[in-house]
């Protein structure tokens, strides 16, 4: 029995555990392709489909951006499961405004894409600030 096999894309002899299975009337089939192409193509596919970006796209606005992340300038993107760059879009216009890691991508989707919220955050971590809530600073109040 046969330990690998040859990808139809990448032309790569892998494992078989590197292949998908598909139902061919009833009968159980390797893929052609391997799980890696399969999940390139589909990636392609979805850059294409939702931010209308081809790989040569993407991949020039990461050459601008030097392969960092357009905020924090960081290589790591992310864990694991989420290491590749985040198309960072505006999503009233579908525009694509750059490339961001994880973390950047998340923090901004959490202030809503609303500059208001992250000028409100800025000036809150803004160094001579007081932001202490009165009750930490005097313990009296606390109860009141």
């Amino acid at each position: 029995m046969r330990k690998t096999k040859t990808c139809t894309k990448c032309k790569e002899a892998k494992p078989l555990s590197a292949y998908s299975t598909r139902k061919d009337s009833g009968v159980v089939r390797l893929r052609g392709e391997c799980k890696t192409c399969v999940a390139t193509r589909l990636w392609h596919s979805h850059l294409k489909r939702k931010y209308g970006l081809t790989l040569a796209q993407f991949n020039a606005v990461l050459a601008k951006q030097e392969g960092r992340c357009a905020l924090c300038r960081t290589t790591k993107w992310g864990d694991d499961r989420k290491s590749n760059p985040h198309v960072d879009h505006n999503h009233a216009t579908g525009v694509v405004r750059g490339l961001l890691c994880h973390r950047c991508n998340v923090a901004i989707a959490f202030f809503d894409d609303d500059i208001d919220k992250l000028r409100a955050a800025i000036s809150y971590l803004s160094p001579g600030e007081n932001h202490q809530l009165a009750w930490y600073m005097d313990p009296e109040l606390a109860y009141q």
